[in-house]
């Protein structure tokens, strides 16, 4: 008798421990596809502001804002040459003083 109730307690825990699993399982589950769901909201919102973004740096929008306000546009300056190479006079210099 005590063989049945001990056999019918093992099997209650097992097929509990089963459930159980399950259940978390399946809440990992909710989780990773609200996480998908919370990816895809993100790529979407990221490519509305780099569109955004793309439209403010427009060339023409620029012009069209500069004209709009009365702005003087210059052109670019351009940047400074780069210095010439450096002789074999400065670079053994540098590399005897530690440089």
């Amino acid at each position: 008798m005590f063989r049945w109730m001990y056999a019918l307690v093992i099997a209650t825990a097992l097929a509990l421990a089963l459930v159980w699993q399950g259940a978390g399982m399946r809440q990992v589950g909710y989780d990773v596809e609200r996480l998908h769901q919370q990816i895809a909201d993100q790529q979407a919102q990221t490519a509305m502001l780099e569109t955004h973004l793309s439209k403010l740096k427009s060339p023409q929008r620029v012009t069209t804002l500069v004209a709009y306000l009365g702005l003087d546009l210059q052109p670019p300056v351009p940047a400074a040459a780069p210095a010439g190479p450096l002789d074999s006079a400065t670079v053994s210099m540098a590399a005897a003083t530690g440089f």
